[in-house]
């Protein structure tokens, strides 16, 4: 009964927070991401610890005082600080310098180190991709070496914590918990960055680092390597965290302090500064949330002070292959969430995309980032305003360039030591040191990212939404209207001009025009509103009245100009060669369903519609008179109105219709005739004249044998003398009784001479353009 009543205490016990409880531990970058965080949880999860001793060195102007200062106004501490008012008493501050020999500490300071230390997290290191290789070989190896140079000498020391990256080794593709060949002998290295000037270092930087991708990857390779040779007999473990992200659940869901890694990304993807990203959809984006690494890196530490290994551990702090989460994923959720959470002031809607193809990633650089940043920057120098957004573009792509190699990649990594440490937990401590990845769901964490982003690293409040999605609309209609305006500009400066441009567009538009005129051409509403017939593309519709169109003439209305002629003048004609009509009057894509005629436009074919429903929806309101058309509707008011606006500049007559005018104008422009000298204002009479010089008569009637040059001296022939025979009651015509035999007579009895003689008696007198209207 008491072995079971001691074993339940012990799982209602951490045991983690329990053996942190009265050490001494010293951390080394407690100013950094990681270290804030770790602070804050050491302290709040083992509110009796010793002293918590922090290596700072004084940087950008501000001394170590000043930098412990601003580390304890931050907001991770909030819970500790309601919890213990006093923390900042436990917190000791050691004036160092990772580059300098022996770190640069004080003697003082250095035995108060060796006495009293009992584990230490070693979390400082240069996490810029970019770095010069001196400068990261200096801070993240040769630091490293120094600080186990000072760990061998504590006299108390019972771990020693090591946090490297999981890209170290990102040469391999299987990458397991174990130490790798280093990619050179790091004291070689030393020794060449000694005596070598650091522009020649910096050109042979390429050619050192290999297939390593940036000297932060390279560094932390060679310090895991500098470890495993230098440790010692002291207990070691290396902790391989990937891509830290912001807070899961502590301090805060979504806390983060700074725009590396993902957090700029996000950023300007919110701000729709950021519309491509060069990433492979599919590869897995290992990402870790902060307090997940820096509860394992507790939970390691407690592991191998009390366990004490034998071998050196790595703990491969990853999600890849426990829950993996993609890029494709990853662009998704940060999309949706800004849509729903947008940022104050947004340069852009967010609208990013990602791409693995250089190419199109290079095209929507230069249009979606750089020529807006152009044409923005332009804009704050005409207004006095100092040019920011092309160095925000540039920053920005530099970032991209650095992180393609991660987010176009996968990496397989083992997690067995994890898996092994997390058996080691009673049920408390994997409560309070959760590190169990499965548990995560990456919607909601990427959400939480997200709005702790706009929270925390840019002071917005959650109470500036609304606000927010108005300024988002308001640049959604601006974007719509810019879109429009450059399509039109397109369509008349490319397509309009091109007929090849415009064989692409009647291909593409023709299946969707079969799919929607059917439906077109269902009964119209009674009110006059929506009629397809109403609009026809380019001209409006009094113009497209008054012009015409070609196709709207059948074909037996067209003259025969060629049968109406001389047997010379239809010979000449039979001679000259075909004119080439235009391609582009040939070109009729839109057919009308029920008659098979040809259109340019689907408006036209809309407008010919109604002839076939023979509806008439434009009614005029004086005399009720019914029109298909809207034009004809507006010229036949003019009767009612008396209104004539069409004015001829040459005799200043008016009429109420732009044909009428044209027709008026031929007037001016009489034809001869190179036979008699007469003028005619059109051709057609002109060519019925003709017809007197040459004798010639195509209008014959069967019965009787009768010629007439004209078909409207025929139809005079049939009514001369007539007198209805029989009248039928209704809509029938009455019968008439032709007198085709006097008129026979009395043609046979003229001479040739006394005919001729006529023809040039009406030439000479006739000044109308009305031929005879019988020539017999």
């Amino acid at each position: 009964y008491l072995l079971q009543e001691g074993t339940e205490q012990e799982s209602t016990m951490s045991s983690v927070s329990a053996y942190y409880n009265g050490k001494t531990v010293l951390i080394t970058g407690a100013t950094g991401f990681m270290g804030k965080v770790l602070v804050e949880k050491l302290l709040r999860s083992s509110p009796e610890v010793k002293a918590v001793y922090i290596l700072v060195r004084p940087k950008a102007g501000q001394s170590m005082q000043e930098r412990v200062a601003n580390m304890l106004k931050c907001k991770v501490f909030d819970r500790v600080r309601e919890d213990c008012p006093n923390f900042h008493e436990k917190i000791k501050p050691i004036n160092a310098e990772l580059t300098q020999p022996k770190l640069a500490i004080s003697a003082e300071d250095e035995e108060e180190l060796l006495t009293r230390v009992n584990v230490v997290f070693h979390c400082a290191a240069t996490v810029r991709f970019d770095e010069p290789l001196k400068h990261a070989l200096q801070l993240n190896v040769m630091g490293t070496q120094r600080l186990l140079e000072l760990a061998r000498q504590m006299r108390n020391l019972e771990a020693f914590i090591h946090i490297s990256t999981a890209y170290a080794n990102c040469v391999r593709k299987c990458i397991e918990e174990i130490i790798y060949p280093p990619p050179a002998e790091p004291q070689k290295l030393f020794d060449l960055v000694e005596w070598l000037d650091e522009s020649i270092i910096q050109d042979i930087t390429p050619k050192l680092l290999g297939e390593w991708p940036n000297t932060y990857t390279y560094t932390k390779a060679l310090s895991e390597y500098l470890i495993q040779q230098e440790k010692g007999n002291l207990n070691i473990a290396i902790i391989r965290p990937s891509i830290v992200g912001a807070s899961w659940h502590e301090p805060f869901p979504g806390w983060i302090d700074n725009f590396n890694g993902t957090s700029g990304i996000f950023i300007a993807a919110g701000k729709g500064i950021l519309r491509t990203v060069i990433a492979n959809n599919e590869a897995v984006a290992d990402m870790i949330p902060v307090d997940v690494a820096i509860n394992l890196t507790l939970a390691a530490g407690w592991y191998t002070a009390v366990h004490r290994p034998k071998n050196l551990l790595v703990y491969n702090c990853t999600t890849g292959g426990i829950n993996p989460f993609f890029w494709g994923e990853m662009g998704q959720y940060v999309m949706s969430t800004f849509k729903r959470n947008p940022l104050e002031q947004a340069f852009r809607t967010p609208n990013a995309h990602m791409t693995s193809s250089y190419l199109i990633n290079q095209y929507w650089i230069t249009v979606s980032h750089k020529a807006p940043a152009i044409l923005y920057d332009l804009y704050m120098r005409l207004t006095g305003r100092k040019p920011r957004m092309m160095k925000i573009i540039n920053r920005l792509h530099k970032s991209m360039t650095l992180l393609q190699y991660f987010s176009t990649q996968s990496w397989n990594w083992s997690s067995d030591n994890m898996n092994m440490l997390m058996s080691h937990l009673n049920t408390e401590d994997k409560k309070l040191y959760n590190f169990d990845v499965r548990q995560l769901h990456w919607s909601e964490y990427i959400e939480s990212y997200c709005i702790g982003a706009k929270k925390y690293l840019l002071n917005e409040d959650m109470a500036g939404i609304p606000a927010a999605k108005q300024h988002l609309r308001k640049l959604r209609n601006i974007r719509y209207a810019f879109n429009t305006t450059l399509l039109v500009i397109i369509w008349r400066i490319f397509i309009a001009r091109s007929q090849m441009a415009r064989n692409i567009w009647y291909f593409v538009m023709e299946p969707a025009m079969e799919s929607v005129l059917p439906s077109l051409q269902s009964p119209r509403r009674s009110d006059g509103a929506g009629y397809p017939g109403d609009c026809v593309l380019g001209v409006s519709e009094e113009e497209e009245e008054e012009k015409g169109f070609p196709e709207d003439l059948k074909q037996e209305e067209l003259p025969e100009v060629c049968e109406a002629q001389s047997p010379e003048m239809g010979a000449a004609c039979d001679e000259s060669p075909p004119k080439k009509r235009d391609s582009r009057k040939r070109q009729k894509p839109f057919q009308c369903p029920e008659c098979g005629k040809g259109f340019k436009g689907h408006c036209r074919l809309l407008t010919h519609l109604q002839i076939h429903t023979r509806e008439k929806v434009f009614v005029c309101p004086q005399c009720g008179k019914g029109f298909r058309r809207k034009a004809n509707m507006v010229a036949h008011q003019r009767v009612h109105t008396g209104e004539s606006p069409y004015k001829c500049k040459e005799c200043e007559r008016t009429f109420s219709r732009a044909s009428s005018l044209l027709a008026h104008h031929k007037a001016h422009l009489r034809k001869k005739s190179f036979s008699c000298r007469k003028n005619f204002s059109g051709n057609t009479a002109l060519l019925q004249h003709q017809r007197v010089h040459v004798d010639e008569k195509p209008c014959r009637r069967s019965e009787h044998g009768n010629n007439f040059s004209v078909s409207s001296g025929f139809i005079t022939h049939q009514h001369l003398g007539e007198r209805p025979s029989e009248h039928t009651a209704g809509a029938n015509r009455p019968e008439f009784t032709s007198l085709c035999q006097k008129e026979d007579q009395r043609c046979a009895e003229e001479s040739e001479e006394d005919h001729w003689d006529l023809v040039s008696e009406e030439c000479k007198y006739k000044k109308t353009s009305k031929l005879p209207r019988v020539f017999t």
